[in-house]
C-alpha cells in the first residue's frame, strides 16, 4: 500500500526490500543506495522480515504459553479433586 508521506506523516518510515540473496549480506548495499539518494537520511534498525515477525509475535506466544500452562495446571487440580 502506498501512502504519500506528506499526507500521512507518522514519524517514521519502513522500507521493505525483497532479495534473492541472503538479506544480511545486502545491508551494506541498501545503506549505500539510500545514502546515494539522500545523504541526510538516517538508516537504522535494518532487520530481516523474519525477525520483525518474530518480535511482533513474541508477546502473543508468551500469552499462549502461559494460558496453556495454567490450563494444564487447572486440569491437573480438577483431576486430583475428582479422584479425591
Amino acid at each position: 500500500m502506498y501512502l504519500p508521506y506528506l499526507q500521512n506523516s507518522v514519524g517514521s518510515l519502513t522500507v521493505v526490500v525483497r532479495t534473492d540473496r541472503d538479506p544480511r549480506a545486502c545491508r551494506r548495499e541498501f545503506r549505500e543506495a539510500v545514502r546515494a539518494a539522500d545523504p541526510e537520511l538516517p538508516v537504522y534498525s535494518v532487520r530481516t522480515l523474519d525477525s520483525m515477525v518474530a518480535a511482533q509475535a513474541a508477546p502473543r506466544r508468551l500469552a499462549a504459553l502461559l494460558i496453556g500452562v495454567f490450563a494444564g495446571l487447572a486440569l491437573l487440580l480438577a483431576a486430583v479433586g475428582i479422584y479425591g
